[in-house]
């Protein structure tokens, strides 16, 4: 059978088409996976790496103000001082709170378990410290924050901050390599 040629021009146009239809499906089926993966690893990875710098600065606000409610003799810089702690700690909790909700998988959660009861173990000692602090015993709330236990919970505390934004860190980079 003998093709003329505007026929073989449209059997080429026809099958080049067809070979440009199949390489545009791959390509938006790629594209959606992608989407989907950059979705997980911004609401997991990135947004908990956002909530977990939350978390540290409430920490530091925490241990500022139980530093500073320690050291002072004054009503006023106690007064001060306590309402910084409850304003850190209520950052704090939340935001531990709020990781929740970003949890990617089984590791992630029990290193943020390991937060939540980290800080459990934590919050009385930093509350204890600001009462002696508001009764003005200094040297009481300034020995009980150097103590063995308080500086080890504290020292927990660092290092389950660190281990939820490692795995956060290392979530983030593994998807985005897995999507090259």
């Amino acid at each position: 059978m003998k093709l003329s040629l505007s026929a073989k021009l449209i059997l080429g146009f026809i099958g080049v088409s067809l070979i440009g239809a199949v390489i545009g499906l791959v390509g938006v089926a790629s594209l959606d996976r992608i989407r989907t993966a950059d979705i997980s690893s911004y609401e997991s990875g990135t947004q908990g790496l956002l909530i977990m710098l939350k978390a540290t600065e409430a920490f530091d606000a925490i241990k500022v103000a139980t530093r500073d409610e320690a050291l002072s003799v004054d009503d006023q810089e106690n007064a001060r001082a306590a309402a910084a702690y409850r304003e850190g700690l209520a950052k704090l909790k939340q935001a531990i709170a709020d990781y929740g909700a970003t949890v990617a998988d089984a590791e992630d959660k029990a290193n943020w378990e390991n937060l939540k009861n980290t800080a459990a173990i934590y919050f009385p000692y930093t509350q204890q410290t600001i009462d002696l602090g508001v009764a003005n015993k200094n040297a009481e709330a300034v020995a009980l924050m150097h103590s063995a236990v308080v500086t080890k919970v504290r020292s927990d505390m660092v290092a389950a901050f660190q281990r939820v934004s490692d795995f956060n860190v290392k979530y983030t980079t593994d998807i985005y390599h897995s999507n090259l």
